[in-house]
């Protein structure tokens, strides 16, 4: 009995101290937030979208959190040639400015994201910076996984290896 309840006391003892409900609550801080994408063998097609994020308890509208006075670049990593992106509005950035100059057409053109290298998008704000890195895939084949035979909702059975993923082929 006594060896009983001191292990009883010994167990109490390990779950009283190891469990700590005392959290502490961390301050959140403002970052930037950015979204961008490029497409190998054309120019930039895209904008790249620059805000910032926003505390759950923050009151605020989304159109409130765009960033409009951040410089955005692309670096060609191997080149080191590099694209300046300009504030179209709302958070938007184009290597266009609405209003362009016959070097700003040039320059654009010029700048072709080729296969099989590595760009940086650099973004640099009064609240901080985000480079982002990626490298463009030589190609990307698409094909279907072997997993065998599927039986549709009406008893027909195809085999996986026959369903055409390549739906862009016609176009």
């Amino acid at each position: 009995m006594k060896t009983s309840i001191l292990h009883l006391m010994i167990f109490s003892n390990i779950i009283f101290y190891s469990c700590d409900f005392n959290d502490q609550s961390l301050e959140y801080e403002d970052n930037l937030v950015v979204f961008g994408s490029i497409v190998a063998n054309l120019p930039v097609s895209d904008t790249v979208s620059v805000s910032r994020s926003a505390s759950i308890l923050e009151d605020i509208q989304a159109q409130d959190l765009w960033i409009d006075d951040a410089s955005v670049y692309l670096i060609d990593d191997s080149t080191k040639d590099t694209l300046h992106f300009f504030n179209v509005g709302s958070g938007k950035y184009f290597p266009l400015p609405t209003e362009p100059s016959l070097e700003n057409i040039e320059n654009y053109l010029n700048y072709i994201i080729q296969p099989g290298q590595t760009y940086h998008l650099v973004v640099n704000h009064d609240m901080g910076s985000v480079i982002a890195t990626t490298t463009v895939p030589n190609e990307m084949n698409i094909t279907p996984n072997d997993m065998g035979d599927y039986e549709c909702p009406d008893g027909t059975i195809l085999p996986t290896s026959t369903i055409d993923v390549n739906i862009l082929e016609n176009l």
